[in-house]
């Protein structure tokens, strides 16, 4: 029984000192069929569809001051004389700009732009808000302004022209 251990013994302290066996080779996945298309694609365009408001494109809903719209390239926001504006019009284009150019009855003329989210605010009378925008149109509201004296424009790239 003795010789028996010891042999055990000697089994044992031999089968701890040899080291592990290698890692199994690594699995190789033969090519296949390719998933990339021949001919270039464009990315997927942005749809009008994904820019809402509540007064939709309805921009007579602006005339009291108070709309939420969406507007594709260049309006003309029709407003109540008591915001002082003759005409405002808006040029969205693309990537992401607005322009604005406000004929206003008591004050000078004002021009200018933005690009992306930003706003302009005519003398105490009216701001626009830009919400959203792409290129393919914006989400602006409409709301009257007592912010300041002074015309204001904010946003990406702001100035008055």
């Amino acid at each position: 029984m003795r010789k028996a251990l010891a042999c055990s013994a000697l089994l044992l302290a031999a089968g701890c000192s040899t080291p592990p066996p290698a890692p199994p080779d690594p699995i190789v996945v033969p090519p296949s069929v390719s998933t990339v298309p021949s001919e270039p694609t464009s990315a997927p365009r942005p749809t009008t569809a994904a820019l809402s408001a509540p007064d939709g494109s309805d921009l007579a809903a602006c005339r009291d001051g108070s709309c939420d719209v969406v507007i594709h390239g260049k309006v003309t926001v029709p407003l109540e004389p008591r915001f002082g504006t003759r005409a405002l019009v808006l040029t969205q284009s693309a990537p992401d700009r607005l322009a604005f150019d406000a004929d206003r009855t008591e004050l000078p003329r004002v021009k200018g732009h933005f690009r992306g989210e930003g706003y302009v605010s005519l003398a105490n009378k009216i701001t626009v808000t830009v919400l959203a925008i792409d290129a393919t149109g914006a989400v602006i509201r409409v709301s009257p302004s007592s912010e300041s004296a002074q015309d204001k424009v904010w946003g990406d790239d702001a100035a008055f022209d």
